[in-house]
């Protein structure tokens, strides 16, 4: 009489080491979840909109924004500025945005023409990488990702905005975008120079969100 073989325990061994994995590797995807937001930061719907209040030193206006545009990876947003209460907007200009090598792209449209296109946010880029804003810019400008913050608007709390500064020679401007929804707000701030004492030029703050139905 043979002896009784003995039960195996490969199945049960790799049930294990798969949920050890589990358990290692979910934290870090957490991780990464925490440093990378998920969402679109520009590929909305034709018809979303968004209204911002702007202020500068001496005034006050609305900007609205739509998207006019969404084709071949490229989303054309519409930009009208009305000063006050008025009914008619005093500026209307155009914007491309889209995608090129890992960075997020945009272009102000003059006359039919893209004028040149600038990097704003380089994707899966963490707190602290910085790019440069032009590929091709020999004075060496760039963006810095600052982080995750915590921004009160108008339009409500966005606690997980991605934060992000184009630091120049003689001014600092600061972005703060939030996947699925967009552009949050946008502060430039003029340096202080010599026989000028800087200051704010204006703030952009998004006082509603409508996405496209």
């Amino acid at each position: 009489m043979s002896p009784p073989r003995k039960p195996r325990i490969v199945g049960a061994v790799a049930v294990g080491v798969v949920l050890l994995a589990i358990a290692i590797l979910a934290p870090l995807a957490l991780l990464k979840r925490e440093d990378e937001p998920t969402g679109t930061l520009f590929d909305f719907k034709v018809g979303t909109e968004w209204t911002y209040e702007k202020a500068t030193s001496d005034a006050r206006s609305r900007v609205v924004v739509r998207v006019v545009g969404n084709e071949g990876g490229r989303v054309t947003t519409e930009h009208r500025t009305y000063e006050k209460d008025a009914s008619e907007p005093a500026l209307v200009t155009t914007w491309v945005h889209y995608v090129e090598n890992g960075f997020l792209m945009q272009a102000g449209v003059n006359g039919g023409k893209m004028r040149t296109p600038f990097r704003l946010y380089k994707l899966g880029s963490r707190k602290g990488q910085t790019w440069k804003r032009l590929p091709d810019d020999k004075d060496g400008e760039l963006m810095k990702n600052l982080g995750l913050a915590d921004m009160r608007l108008p339009a409500g709390r966005f606690p997980r905005a991605v934060s992000l500064r184009w630091d120049r020679a003689t001014a600092v401007e600061d972005t703060a975008l939030v996947p699925g929804v967009g552009l949050v707000q946008q502060e430039y701030v003029v340096k202080a120079q010599a026989g000028s004492p800087g200051g704010r030029l204006y703030v952009l703050r998004l006082a509603e969100f409508k996405p496209a139905p």
